[in-house]
């Protein structure tokens, strides 16, 4: 008799299981959306700081040369004639962290940058 229930203490039951899983469940549905929303205003924070950078060194180039840079942003960002506007250290990136066919453009010669992601000025 004590060797049959011995047997039955083993492990759990499906109801236990299932029950398991279904609070997992519940706090997965609870818990996805809050986190898609953090990811989208993490990647809009780090799109407006990326801009503030390019605006801020574009405005020194101005500020140094007397005109806006001519050239496209990347490769205001990348040639070594601007290494003194963009140093090598900045963490600021061309590209949009929304995803990678999203590239910041500069609208006229007046050092406006734009996303075309998150539309901002």
């Amino acid at each position: 008799m004590m060797k049959l229930m011995r047997r039955r203490e083993k492990g759990f039951t499906l109801l236990e299981v299932m029950l398991v899983v279904i609070i997992i469940g519940i706090i997965a549905i609870i818990a996805l959306p809050k986190l898609l929303v953090t990811k989208t205003v993490a990647q809009e924070k780090s799109c407006d700081s990326n801009l503030q950078a390019i605006r801020t060194q574009m405005e020194q180039y101005n500020w140094d040369v007397g005109n806006y840079p001519s050239t496209t942003l990347a490769n205001f960002m990348t040639l070594a004639a601007y290494n003194r506007w963009w140093p090598e250290s900045s963490d600021a990136s061309a590209l949009c962290p929304a995803g990678s066919n999203y590239n910041y453009s500069q609208a006229s010669n007046n050092g406006n940058v734009r996303c075309s992601t998150h539309a901002s000025n």
